[in-house]
């Protein structure tokens, strides 16, 4: 079994998270929604993203992502170079996401772990 090629996982995020959004409020709550189910994969797809964004790339490939997979408007900027500002804002985006789903769990899991120590605490 092989890895699956970056542009083909960022492709799949941007359909999957991206696509029908009218706002990037909207994409953001895709992004939320879908780090709450799994961080995991997210973080396989932000770096396939960030390699993409990182490494050379075909001309037009950028902006392909954006306008088709994405399905995002790039006519402000219909340019490679356009189309890498958006990418990168997902991506940051993307991470942010991640990031507040993690730092919120691992809130949560040591809320419980100090509850659950305060609980079976008999010294008091």
């Amino acid at each position: 079994m092989t890895a699956r090629p970056a542009i083909e996982k960022v492709r799949s995020l941007f359909q999957i998270c991206v696509e029908d959004s009218q706002s990037l409020d909207e994409v953001m709550e895709e992004f939320r929604d879908s780090a709450q189910r799994d961080t995991f994969f997210l973080r396989q797809n932000l770096t396939a993203l960030e390699t993409i964004l990182d490494e050379p790339q075909p001309p037009g490939t950028l902006l392909q992502l954006a306008e088709w997979d994405a399905n995002w408007s790039m006519d402000h900027d219909p340019t490679n170079d356009g189309a890498a500002v958006f990418l990168r804002r997902l991506a940051e985006m993307l991470r942010s996401a991640i990031e507040e789903e993690e730092s919120g769990r691992w809130r949560t899991s040591s809320a419980i772990g100090t509850a659950s120590t305060e609980e079976g605490d008999d010294s008091a």
